[in-house]
């Protein structure tokens, strides 16, 4: 992408989102991106960031899981699975990020589409569910 700012071609990472409600992560279609660079985070356009979240499970496929994991980032996640990928709980679970500040459409749709699974993240995100 070309910087209006500076004269430079920078290279983002993008997270890819998708809709929590359809049924197989694996296969559901991405919906946008979160792009990331060094003091830069942008939304790509048409990314739904109300409702998409990124999202990698680490479950056995075909299973659901039993744990999951809100982050603020993809970054956050990531990190905090090299952290805990030790503990049984966090070894198979679902990793969310929600890109910043956790709606109540991402919240609701990722807890629908697994009721069973135990929540874990940061405190104001727990707060928000």
């Amino acid at each position: 992408m070309q910087s209006k700012r500076y004269q430079y071609n920078f290279r983002n990472i993008g997270f890819a989102y998708q809709t929590p409600e359809k049924a197989d992560i694996r296969t559901t279609p991405v919906q946008g991106y979160e792009l990331v660079n060094y003091n830069y985070k942008r939304f790509a356009p048409g990314t739904d960031k109300s409702h998409d979240v990124w999202l990698a499970s680490l479950a056995p496929e075909g299973t659901l899981p039993l744990h999951i994991v809100f982050a603020e980032s993809a970054i956050d996640a990531m990190s905090f699975y090299q952290l805990h990928r030790h503990r049984p709980n966090f070894a198979q679970a679902l990793y969310v990020s929600v890109g910043g500040t956790l709606t109540n459409g991402q919240a609701e749709a990722v807890v629908d589409r697994y009721p069973d699974a135990k929540i874990h993240g940061y405190m104001l995100l727990l707060t928000m569910i």
